[in-house]
């Protein structure tokens, strides 16, 4: 694997793009970040280019990103949402996530993001440089 660690975003809220982009764009993270806001765009952007985590905001317009992530086989997936009931992270566990963050007013959540992504990368098998 390549020094740079490739990430699709796939969130549909311009204001947590911008949150997210930041957080991703520290200088300590080696990120190549391609930003989404929909599950089509997603789809296309896979189809277009490999990654090597995806993160994905629950909610995506009318879809949600369980859609997703029930398509994807070999990329892990964490999803990050508002929602914090235990129903939603059981279902995205058992369609295969890596993980499942949820966001809190603060923006507390953004921290754990290096962490759940060199997790969720080593899980799947890969190394990071």
């Amino acid at each position: 694997m390549s020094d740079q660690i490739r990430v699709l975003l796939v969130e549909d809220n311009v204001f947590d793009q911008l949150i997210f982009r930041h957080t991703l764009k520290r200088d300590d993270l080696h990120y190549d970040t391609v930003i989404v806001s929909s599950v089509q765009e997603a789809r296309s952007a896979l189809l277009d280019q490999n990654f090597d985590v995806v993160i994905a905001d629950y909610h995506l317009g009318l879809d949600t990103a369980v859609k997703l992530l029930d398509e994807l086989e070999d990329i892990p997936f964490i999803l990050v949402t508002g929602l914090s009931d235990d129903k939603t992270a059981e279902l995205a566990k058992k369609l295969g996530a890596s993980d499942y963050l949820t966001k809190d007013i603060q923006g507390n959540y953004l921290k754990a993001i290096p962490i759940l992504v060199e997790k969720a990368i080593k899980f799947n098998g890969a190394e990071i440089s």
